[in-house]
């Protein structure tokens, strides 16, 4: 997986994800592999699992791409922080762009941690 410096797309396998993909364009692109989780207002969230090493969570608002969360497969947490730091430092770090920023999330209230990119 990578995520693309210039312009915030994410890449994994033969997929981009672009920062002004819509729910439909995802839709199409991963048909029936997206899982609607949260549906509130003017806020949609998805799962979407088809690599084998991450899960991903996105989030729109009024069906733009807000969030993208990625989530380690692994079982032990411990393993799960290492591939989190491990992977962000192969993106270069937690870094702003212009177009959002890349980052590690860390819920201590939920118990998680997941890889994140945020788009303005």
């Amino acid at each position: 997986m990578k995520v693309d410096s210039n312009n915030g797309s994410v890449h994994f396998d033969d997929n981009i994800i672009n920062s002004y993909d819509k729910i439909c364009d995802l839709k199409s692109k991963f048909s029936k592999k997206m899982e609607l989780w949260i549906e509130s207002d003017e806020w949609v969230t998805y799962r979407l699992d088809v690599t084998n090493k991450f899960i991903l969570i996105i989030r729109f608002f009024q069906n733009k791409i807000q969030l993208i969360e990625i989530y380690p497969k692994r079982h032990s947490e411990s393993q799960k922080r290492k591939e989190l730091v491990n992977y962000l430092e192969y993106l270069g770090g937690e870094k702003s762009y212009p177009w959002g920023m890349v980052g590690i999330n860390k819920d201590e209230k939920a118990g998680y941690e997941s890889l994140i990119i945020k788009y303005k």
